[in-house]
């Protein structure tokens, strides 16, 4: 999940991440809401702390028959379509990797709609829901929802990043983090270097 709420809060903030920007969405608590509240996650006041036995019952579900399997490859493939054309065809190797990221969200999303329904199968409903939660998800400037201010002071910033030199893709280094403790390869094959923060 939090892949996929920093692509959304990334695009909400519409600028770079900061270190602030990460804690942020990794302890704002937005993703117990969303498991909890589903389309109502910005409704609720009160937000349950997931259990072991919650996520027991999680990973027990399945899909219940054909038809709620056809609708959810249906709704993935149509939105599929609609993101190739809003972004273009190029989107690619992004799509790749965020299309599956996407796709799990929206079985979770499914998934905890059947449980808190008492239920161990997803059906159609389900499938709805975690799509119209979804959606609203992408709508909602999800910045509004913060980490607690102790939480973020009391945890040191990054002391500098390795970045691939083919993809971009950076990976922050913590105060006892070493460059050397990585290594030097990007899964994408690129070289990583290593920039300082300051």
């Amino acid at each position: 999940m939090p892949l996929l709420l920093i692509t959304i809060y990334f695009m909400n903030i519409g600028r770079p991440l900061y270190w602030e920007d990460a804690l942020n969405e990794y302890f704002s608590g937005l993703d117990a809401r969303l498991m909890f509240g589903l389309d109502k996650f910005d409704e609720l006041n009160d937000v349950p702390k997931p259990t072991p036995d919650f996520f027991q019952k999680l990973g027990k579900t399945q899909i219940a028959d054909k038809e709620t399997s056809d609708l959810s490859m249906k709704l993935k493939f149509l939105q599929m379509h609609i993101e190739e054309e809003i972004f273009g065809y190029n989107f690619g190797d992004f799509s790749e990797e965020y299309g599956t990221t996407e796709d799990l969200f929206i079985q979770l999303l499914a998934g905890c709609s059947a449980v808190h329904q008492g239920r161990e199968t997803i059906n159609s409903e389900d499938v709805i829901v975690a799509y119209k939660t979804f959606f609203k998800l992408i709508k909602t400037d999800i910045t509004v929802y913060r980490a607690p201010r102790s939480i973020v002071d009391s945890i040191p910033e990054f002391t500098g990043y390795l970045v691939c030199d083919k993809c971009g893709v950076s990976h922050g280094l913590g105060p006892e983090d070493s460059p050397e403790d990585y290594s030097d390869v990007c899964d994408c094959g690129g070289h990583l270097v290593y920039k300082d923060s300051s």
